[in-house]
């Protein structure tokens, strides 16, 4: 297929967009009246300066307390997992636009890539990957081309889970590692707990048209085995650990419950076995933070 390129070389494969993204496009517009009056307007966005990661971390005031260095934390804990060799083809689906875990892979030497609805770039500043414009469900690449997937905070964006994990199959080579982080789950009590004062609203204030879903930490298992994959590790948020460890539980969403938790998380050997056995009822439960490390199966034939 021929596509349409724009600023720096990207790519645009949305010449006929899917229902679902012409949604999400929509609602982000909609987030920000009057700045995009088409759609195409929105998927090429040329800026005086990008954020970098390290300014949202310690500075911008629109990202929930805790968000940046969790989401830093939690990706260095999978990057080490990986232990990629530099030789590796990486893509990151649903990229931050000055590409922050990208980086990571292109100090190694790592051929990297990123899809997104949108790219926000500086004239002077190329971006720091090979940017391809898409829809996650129809990924604009071949069958098995990468050997590590990264998406950070974007799965739960999908509205079809099963169909993102098998597409997310279809592009990783056998062997290849998918990596899933800082993604909300759905719990059977977590939404009950708005009337303690302790749940969140799903989706936060964002514009209704925005595909905000939750998905059950148990949906994720049994749809990324169907999809080809087995679970290599599912670790609890590095960021949280560490708070609960220092008994610091200021600006956490269940922060009564954790500061009861934090007590006993001090004590060594509790904490080994909570991090073993506690993160999935947890996850079914209240919906705590999903990050998985799924690897793909070398017997499975696209």
């Amino acid at each position: 297929m021929a596509w349409p390129a724009g600023p720096h070389g990207a790519v645009n494969s949305l010449i006929d967009p899917s229902d679902a993204v012409t949604r999400e496009i929509d609602g982000m517009r909609a987030e920000n009246p009057g700045r995009y009056p088409t759609r195409e307007s929105f998927l090429f966005q040329e800026v005086e300066r990008i954020p970098r990661w390290n300014e949202m971390i310690t500075e911008r005031e629109d990202l929930p307390r805790n968000y940046g260095r969790s989401v830093q934390l939690n990706f260095e804990y999978a990057f080490d997992r990986v232990q990629p060799a530099g030789s590796e083809r990486v893509l990151e689906v649903g990229a931050e636009h000055d590409f922050p875990f990208l980086q990571r892979f292109r100090e190694l030497g790592c051929e990297c890539y990123a899809t997104n609805l949108y790219l926000s770039y500086e004239r002077d500043q190329p971006p720091g990957a090979q940017v391809v414009l898409g829809d996650m469900n129809r990924l604009p690449y071949r069958s098995g081309m990468f050997d590590i997937v990264l998406l950070s905070a974007t799965s739960h964006h999908s509205p079809d889970l099963a169909g993102l994990l098998m597409e997310l199959s279809r592009v990783t080579k056998p062997s290849g590692w998918v990596l899933l982080l800082n993604d909300p789950t759905h719990g059977v009590f977590k939404h009950a707990l708005d009337r303690f004062g302790l749940g969140v609203k799903k989706g936060g204030d964002r514009c209704q048209l925005v595909n905000e879903n939750e998905y059950s930490a148990a949906a994720y298992r049994r749809l990324a085995k169907a999809a080809g994959f087995n679970v290599h590790e599912s670790f609890f948020s590095v960021f949280y650990d560490h708070k609960l460890c220092r008994g610091q539980m200021d600006g956490v969403r269940f922060a009564p419950l954790a500061r009861i938790v934090s007590r006993a998380w001090q004590i060594r050997p509790i904490r080994r076995f909570l991090l073993k056995t506690a993160l999935y009822p947890g996850q079914l439960l209240i919906g705590l933070e999903l990050n998985l490390i799924l690897k793909k199966r070398e017997d499975v034939i696209e």
